[in-house]
């Protein structure tokens, strides 16, 4: 089941083009990509959600591992209201963020 939340410290999800946060747990991001693209786009097939999800604007928040930092994954660039969600967190729980993660925040915010 979808749940959309806000994003006040890091955690594993989804962050549509628009700012809408879409939280999972470790490992549960392709069953939540396909939830997203069945409830959100019911007229595609994706055969990859979750890469089909970036193709459309939307940044992926996750870990590589549960005790490793938090990185973003996106195509392209992060639209504003997707900064203007990550912003704040990533400035409130610096420790949470990997280091790469942050200068593209930084860049993003120049662009």
């Amino acid at each position: 089941m979808l749940k959309k939340c806000t994003l006040e410290s890091f955690r594993e999800g989804f962050l549509s083009p628009t700012g809408e946060f879409y939280s999972c747990e470790y490992g549960e991001h392709m069953e939540v990509a396909d939830e997203i693209a069945a409830a959100l786009y019911p007229d595609k097939y994706f055969y990859t959600p979750e890469e089909e999800l970036r193709k459309q604007g939307w940044a992926i928040i996750k870990r590589y591992m549960p005790f490793r930092k938090y990185f973003i994954a996106f195509d392209g660039h992060l639209t504003s209201e997707q900064i203007h969600v990550i912003r704040p967190v990533a400035e409130a729980h610096p420790d949470e963020i990997a280091d790469f993660a942050k200068w593209v925040i930084e860049y993003e915010l120049k662009r």
